[in-house]
């Protein structure tokens, strides 16, 4: 019987493709721009007053560009989504408070609308504004930690003007794309993840409706306020529980899932992944358990471009989903998912046009018995009747098992589900069934780059270059970094002359504090680090070393590797050489009473990775004089030939960081920051949700491939600027393009 479902099954697959579109699904270009209405009843979410299954693929605007953006709707279009999810980045557009919006470039949410609008899709603007996302401070711009009394995310006056403030001014900035004018805005969502406070959430909920949108509003992964839904963020909506959650709780509401976990990475650790076949697995049984909303977190998670990325997140993001970082399918996840999207389209009509199924028991055999036994991991969802009947068979069993269904005897794999249509119960679909798909490769553009070096002054309290002092702060304490760098960087000097008793052995205290790295020079030489992946609050720290002298130039370069994105009421990311800083048993931070701040690299002040600055410092060609000299930048050249533009996009272009030659920095191209490159191996050690440990990536670096958008991709003379913080060898970076 086995054989004769799959083979049934692989035709079937096929012929999905190429069936009509049956009735219960709506796409926005069916609107023709005409205004219309959305809402919703106990069973999906309707358009015009019909239901419609919302298949959602999540795409962040900033964590991807504007030529990205059509390429990515059409994949998504092509896989069966009718809808695009974003959130709304406040940190992105106000890095300053009261500055005019930044809309420009990949934070153009409006060219983002714009383009989802051509391509016909709809959209679900989550406004947030707290977003978590992985992102650096959840999307709270760090300015709100200078506002007095400010309680973050909960009833606060303080808070909830500023929250109001920035949420309203985008309400009204996106007046044009709502659906009551013909936008493609259907749904947003108002904050995000959180369980605390109920006077808080009611306010929340109040305020969204105040905003008077005409969509629906949806609150996920907790508490949820009168007039919004109740959405899940999970790796399976259905074993975890929610499904019958929800339709306890709240029976007038649609089953909503917004986040449908690719995850993530931290550097540090191992690479994540999710199979096909899970992934899969809880798709299918989402939409037979009455899902009617679904959304792939991320279905493209993109990249943390620039200083972005929250702490200790890697510049990739999501880089398990249906589509990879750079763009490019991830198969056999992307085809295998898009065909159990196709089938839910093809049969919307009948999984809407009933209640939601009620899950039946069925009977599996046990092989200790020899007999049929009744449990609770095999059961059976039924949609229709007769020839336009679809079944969900489900198996949540962790073991491969034979289950009874219509008197005949069917083998589940572990965790699987098949999909059956018609009277004859004909297979379509087994989420356990997975074809495979060629992979892209990455091959050489430049294999040989001509690197040129400059190093970063040291060995004075002030900078100077090209007859430029860099713009420093002197105070009589050390001042945490935040409050002097904003969101500028993540860099920030200390600079004192100490005096301090000798000793055979030097040893250097930093307690109490609270940054990722800090590098050490005495007189301009570089004497080591101390670091903590993934600190949060304050830490002690020990660094030993030798010299003769007890009088000297101390220079410190505190580095942050973002704020954290998990943000709470009384929440306040510090960074910087904030505690006792103490050298041979005396406190210099105290001691010292002139110190001298400065927040940027010289070469970040300068913009050296710009053509334009380049010239402003001597690039020396003998590489040798910079072998693992710490704060050393480095620039080449490179052409990509053969239709840049168009190819781009389709085939990435990448800068490929092997370990054991560079450390720890950025990477500029064409002056765009791709963001923080680190060669630091991966543990397999703890957990991700959702995925499991591939253990061929454990002791591999978090990341080696970093993407040049399309955008700063040129045929001739494109410009590759490298920052390297620890020091280390430039023999062996690469450009490389997948195809």
């Amino acid at each position: 019987m086995l054989k004769v479902l799959v083979a049934a099954y692989l035709l079937c697959a096929i012929s999905v493709f190429t069936v009509a579109i049956d009735a219960g699904w709506v796409t926005y270009d069916q609107l023709s721009g005409k205004p219309y209405q959305v809402g919703y009843d106990s069973r999906a979410f309707t358009i015009n007053g019909k239901r419609t299954i919302l298949l959602a693929a999540v795409i962040h605007y900033p964590r991807s560009t504007p030529i990205q953006w059509r390429d990515l709707f059409k994949k998504a279009k092509e896989n069966g989504m009718n809808l695009i999810q974003t959130y709304v980045f406040w940190n992105a557009h106000e890095k300053v408070r009261g500055q005019e919006y930044d809309f420009s470039f990949n934070n153009d949410v409006f060219k983002f609308l714009d383009i989802a609008r051509e391509e016909g899709l709809f959209v679900n603007l989550r406004l947030g504004p707290y977003v978590c996302a992985e992102w650096t401070y959840g999307g709270l711009p760090l300015w709100l930690q200078q506002i007095e009394g400010l309680k973050l995310r909960t009833t606060n006056a303080p808070w909830q003007k500023e929250m109001a403030r920035f949420t309203t001014d985008i309400s009204r900035l996106i007046e044009p794309y709502l659906a009551r004018n013909g936008g493609p805005i259907i749904m947003s969502q108002i904050e995000n993840e959180i369980n605390w406070s109920d006077e808080y959430v009611d306010w929340c909920g109040a305020f969204s409706a105040n905003l008077k949108l005409d969509i629906p509003f949806l609150m996920c992964g907790g508490k949820s306020a009168n007039g919004t839904v109740n959405a899940a963020n999970s790796c399976n909506g259905v074993d975890e529980g929610y499904t019958s959650r929800h339709v306890r709780d709240h029976p007038n509401q649609p089953l909503a899932m917004t986040e449908n976990e690719a995850w993530f990475q931290r550097w540090g650790k191992y690479q994540g992944y999710r199979s096909t076949e899970n992934l899969a697995y809880s798709v299918a049984g989402w939409i037979a358990a009455g899902g009617s909303y679904h959304a792939y977190y991320m279905w493209h998670g993109g990249n943390n471009y620039g200083i972005t990325a929250s702490a200790s997140t890697t510049t990739n993001y999501a880089n398990d989903a249906n589509l990879y970082s750079d763009g490019t399918r991830n198969e056999p996840k992307y085809s295998h998912c898009g065909f159990m999207h196709k089938i839910a389209i093809k049969y919307s009509s009948v999984l809407l046009g009933q209640d939601i199924a009620v899950a039946k028991r069925l009977p599996w055999w046990d092989p200790s018995t020899s007999s049929w036994r009744n449990g609770t991991s095999q059961q059976v969802y039924e949609y229709g009747s007769g020839d336009n009947k679809v079944t969900f068979l489900y198996s949540s069993a962790t073991s491969t098992v034979a289950l009874l269904y219509n008197n005949k005897n069917i083998t589940m794999s572990k965790k699987s589900i098949k999909v059956l249509v018609g009277r004859d119960d004909q297979l379509v679909y087994d989420t356990s069934i997975v074809k495979e798909y060629p992979k892209m490769v990455e091959k050489d553009v430049v294999n040989k780059l001509e690197w040129s070096a400059w190093s970063e002054p040291l060995g004075s309290l002030q900078q100077v270059v090209a007859s430029r002092t860099i713009p420093f702060l002197v105070s009589g304490k050390l001042l945490e970094q935040l409050n002097v760098t904003g969101e500028d960087t993540h860099r920030m000097w200390y600079r004192a002359q100490v005096s301090v008793p000798s000793a055979e052995v030097s040893k250097l205290s930093f307690n109490g504090m609270a940054a990722n790295a800090y590098l050490v020079f005495i007189d301009g030489e570089y004497i080591g680090q101390v670091y903590d992946i993934e600190v949060r609050g304050t830490r002690n720290y020990k660094l030993e070393f030798k010299t003769n002298k007890n009088s000297y130039i101390l220079e410190i370069l505190s580095v942050s590797y973002g704020q954290h994105n998990e943000v709470y009421p009384d929440t306040r990311e510090t960074k910087g050489v904030i505690g006792d800083l103490i050298i041979n048993g005396k406190d210099v931070g105290k001691s010292v009473t002139t110190w001298v701040h400065q927040k940027k690299l010289a070469g970040e002040y300068l913009k050296i990775y710009q053509e334009s600055n380049r010239d402003l410092v001597h690039w020396d060609n003998q590489l040798e004089k910079f072998k693992n000299k710490a704060l050393t930048w480095y620039t080449a050249k490179f052409n990509v030939p053969q239709k840049v533009s168009a190819q781009a996009v389709t085939n990435p272009v990448l800068v490929k960081v092997d370990a054991g030659t560079l450390n720890r920095g950025h990477i500029y191209v064409n002056g765009f920051d791709l963001g923080m490159y680190y060669t630091i191996l991966g543990k397999c050690v703890g957990t991700y949700p959702c995925s499991v440990i591939d253990k061929s990536m454990c002791d591999q670096p978090s990341q080696t491939s970093y993407h040049i958008p399309p955008e700063f991709v040129k045929e001739n003379g494109n410009i590759i600027s490298i920052i390297e913080e620890q020091g280390g060898l430039i023999d062996n970076v690469k450009i490389v393009r997948k195809e």
